[in-house]
């Protein structure tokens, strides 16, 4: 597992494979009422796309398995 890590304004979300070997971290970037925003990073190189609450949801449910929110 990853350290949980705490930045003043940031919320740190770690969410790893199902088979356990890597690691994604999703992290808030700006946060609207109706629609938050995420910013995605692997560990290989940072990939700039914005996930609604929903498909960050859809993509644990079907995908991935959350691993620790933070």
């Amino acid at each position: 597992s990853r350290s949980k890590i705490l930045e003043k304004n940031f919320q740190i979300y770690i969410i790893t494979s199902d088979n356990g070997l890597h690691g994604i971290e999703l992290w808030n970037i700006r946060q609207s009422i109706d629609k938050p925003s995420f910013k995605l990073s692997t560990q290989c190189d940072i990939i700039d796309i914005c996930l609604t609450q929903d498909y960050l949801c859809l993509l644990a449910d079907n995908q991935i398995r959350l691993y620790k929110w933070t």
